[in-house]
């Protein structure tokens, strides 16, 4: 049974605001903004740093399957690292 959630954390954001985290919401698979918020603050340790060590780490592994797996498989994993990648940079942009 997970713990009851008793705590409530308000803040306001602008329309703007509003839709990039809807849209980082979607993004990253939860159906709602206070469970993305959630995952973010709470259970992403490390923050950016870790993340693009992370990235790095899925690039170098990219790179490790060439001729091993079929290109088109490596083409769409190599897509999705960059699209991280992007994502990940836009979000250091916007600080």
């Amino acid at each position: 049974m997970t713990e009851r959630r008793t705590h409530m954390v308000k803040f306001r954001l602008s329309e703007t605001e509003n839709q990039q985290l809807e849209q980082l919401a979607r993004q990253s698979g939860f159906a709602t903004k206070a469970g993305y918020l959630r995952h973010a603050a709470l259970e992403t340790g490390g923050g950016d740093a870790a993340l693009a060590e992370e990235i790095g780490k899925l690039g170098l592994a990219v790179n490790a399957l060439h001729g091993r797996v079929p290109a088109s498989r490596i083409g769409r994993l190599a897509e999705a690292v960059c699209r991280l990648a992007e994502a990940l940079a836009m979000r250091g942009a916007a600080r």
